[in-house]
Order: C-alpha cells, then sequence, then structure tokens
C-alpha cells in the first residue's frame, strides 16, 4: 500500500509538471482571442462526445447477463457507466474505482455483483481490444502524410506492437484460465490455514468463480465479445468527430485520418497518465506533441487541448450528479460517497 501511494505520489508529481510545461508554452492572449471569436460556438464540441458514450455504453452493455440487462435498461446503464467514468475522471484510481462504482449500483438494482463485476473486466478487454486495432489501424493511415523516414511513423508502429501485446496477454491471461492457475498454485505453496479463513474462502473461492465466468464468456459468448470490441471501436472512431469539429470552427485543415491518428495518440497520452487524476497536464503535453508532429499549428493544438479540458470537467461533474440522484445507500451520512463500499467492491474488480 505504500508502495502504491508513493507511485501515486509520483504520477501526480510528473502530470504537475507536465501541466506546468503545457501552460509556459501557451501563448494565453492568442488562445482567448480565439475563445473570444468562437463564442458560443464552440458549445457545439460537447456533442460530439455523446455518440462516444452512447458507443461505449453499449460496448460495455452487451458484456452484461442476461439476468442483469432485465434489471437495467440501456438507458439506465448510460447513466450507470456516466457515473462511473466521472469518479474515474476526478480519482487517481487506475480507472478501477470507476468500475467499482458501475458494480455497485447494478447492485442495487438487482443485478448480482459478480455477474457486473465480470462483465467489467470483460468490458475493459474489450475497450483495449479495439483500441489495439484502432491505433494500428490509423498508423497504417499515416503512411498516407507522413514520410517514409518520419520518427513518428516509427514510434507509431513500435506503439502498435507494445498495445497489441498487452492486449493479447489481457485477452490470453483471461481465455486461458491464467488466474486459476495462480489460485491453484496458491493453494499448494501458501498456508492458507496461517492466511485466515478470509483468504481461504471470500479470495481464493472467489478468484476462481471469476476465472471460470470469464473463460466461459469467451467460449460461449463469441459474437458478444466481437460485438462489444465492434462498438468500442466505433467510440473511438467517433472521438475523432471533436477534432474535426474544432479544426471547422479555427479554419484549420485537417483530414479524417490526421483526426483519427491524433485521437487513437490522444489516447495512448491519456493512458501514460493512469494514475494522475483526469490525466492532467499528461493529455494536455501529449496533444501539444502530437499536434506540432503532425505539422499542425501548436496553437491549435493548445486550444483544443483547454477546450478537451473544459468538455471532460463539464461531462464529470454532470455524471457526479448522475451519483447524487442513485440511492443514498451509497453515500455517506453527510452526502459524501462512502468510500468503504466503494473500494470493497473495488477488490472484486481489482482481483480481475
Amino acid at each position: 500500500m505504500k508502495k502504491s501511494r508513493w507511485l501515486q505520489a509520483l504520477a501526480i508529481l510528473l502530470g504537475g509538471l507536465a501541466l506546468i510545461w503545457f501552460v509556459s508554452q501557451a501563448e494565453w492572449g492568442a488562445v482567448l482571442d480565439a475563445f473570444q471569436t468562437l463564442g458560443w460556438e464552440v458549445v457545439w464540441l460537447l456533442f460530439p462526445f455523446l455518440l462516444v458514450y452512447f458507443f461505449d455504453t453499449l460496448g460495455w452493455y452487451v458484456t452484461l447477463t442476461q439476468s442483469i440487462r432485465k434489471q437495467v435498461s440501456f438507458l439506465s446503464s448510460i447513466w450507470i457507466r456516466w457515473g462511473g467514468e466521472a469518479v474515474n475522471s476526478f480519482l487517481p484510481t487506475a480507472y478501477i474505482g470507476g468500475e467499482a462504482v458501475k458494480v455497485l449500483l447494478i447492485q442495487r438494482r438487482g443485478g448480482d455483483s459478480g455477474e457486473a463485476t465480470t462483465a467489467a473486466i470483460i468490458s475493459k478487454t474489450t475497450q483495449t481490444i479495439a483500441e489495439v486495432f484502432f491505433i494500428a489501424w490509423t498508423s497504417y493511415l499515416a503512411r498516407s502524410y507522413l514520410p517514409d523516414d518520419s520518427p513518428l511513423r516509427s514510434a507509431m508502429w513500435w506503439v502498435s506492437g507494445l498495445a497489441a501485446l498487452v492486449g493479447l496477454g489481457l485477452f490470453g491471461a483471461q481465455f486461458l484460465g491464467l488466474l486459476s492457475h495462480c489460485v491453484r498454485f496458491a493453494r499448494r505453496w501458501v498456508n492458507v490455514e496461517k492466511a485466515g479463513v478470509f483468504v481461504r474462502v471470500k479470495v481464493l473461492d472467489r478468484l476462481e468463480n471469476l476465472d471460470k465466468r470469464l473463460g466461459e464468456f469467451y467460449r460461449l459468448r463469441q459474437l458478444d465479445t466481437w460485438k462489444s470490441i465492434a462498438a468500442f471501436f466505433a467510440g473511438w472512431m467517433a472521438g475523432s468527430l471533436e477534432i474535426l469539429l474544432m479544426a471547422a470552427l479555427l479554419e484549420v485543415e485537417i483530414s479524417l485520418s490526421q483526426a483519427l491518428t491524433l485521437e487513437a495518440f490522444i489516447g495512448v497520452a491519456k493512458g501514460l497518465g493512469i494514475f494522475v487524476p483526469g490525466a492532467i497536464g499528461v493529455q494536455e503535453s501529449g496533444i501539444i506533441f502530437l499536434v506540432k508532429a503532425l505539422g499542425f499549428p501548436e496553437q491549435f493544438g493548445t486550444i483544443y487541448a483547454v477546450a478537451r479540458r473544459a468538455r471532460e470537467i463539464i461531462y464529470a461533474c454532470f455524471g457526479m450528479l448522475i451519483l447524487s440522484w442513485f440511492p443514498r445507500s451509497l453515500f455517506g451520512k453527510d452526502g459524501t460517497m462512502s468510500m468503504t463500499k466503494v473500494e470493497s467492491a473495488s477488490l472484486k474488480t481489482d482481483e480481475g
């Protein structure tokens, strides 16, 4: 736990330094002038991400069991996921805290927490696989506008290869039942009697059941697996609409393939800051670097970075408002979220 806190503190420090660099590099006078010129037209930037939320929710929803779908409608799942993503935006939980909140909210609607946890793990896996396909595809598209000797082009292929290894590792570990092998090893070599009844029954048995559900999903629900991947892939593509809209508002010429590539590798940059709340500083610096590397005006990158962050804050605040509408059993007496319940659900999610 101490090491985890130190790593989080280090990540937040690096994010802060990246934010300072971003602020120091920006020509804020020109940025403010651009926003004043745009006026209320900038509000249109809030709408493309609704399509991303739709596809991402669909990618998660198809991984839920039929019994949960009877308790939770697709519309309700949008609100549940929105609330979970708000937690991921505000807390440095490596995107685990938001998944725990989703599990809790499904449980409050009458769904089984074990099945919800399984769906959370599977949806994160299929989302990662979809991102791998998206990164590889946009890296291929980059050959049309980047020279063969471009360092960025080479870096894109390296990132694609590493992302493919991560996605293959996640899927392979779940499909082959690696978790069960680890549990059997623990039962054989660890003195579970001394570890206590909780470890023997509540953890090892739960992990075996989770591993069994994961394997059954990939073997018995192959069509749903591909549906989830396709939905998340569509979500990644929809994210580029925001970039195209901003470029149109600022009268910056950018092709669809360039917007797709920019969206793909902004996601990579954001992933590097998973322990930083909202990847603050990391995301902005990544946008500036990518915009310059692709040959666009740096001012465009700064304006888009600020607008994207503003949109994320608005969406996150609305997500927290959604959470306040759910049963107060999730919250403490003072109305704040009960982290004890969130962390207990996070254990189930983290075990995957």
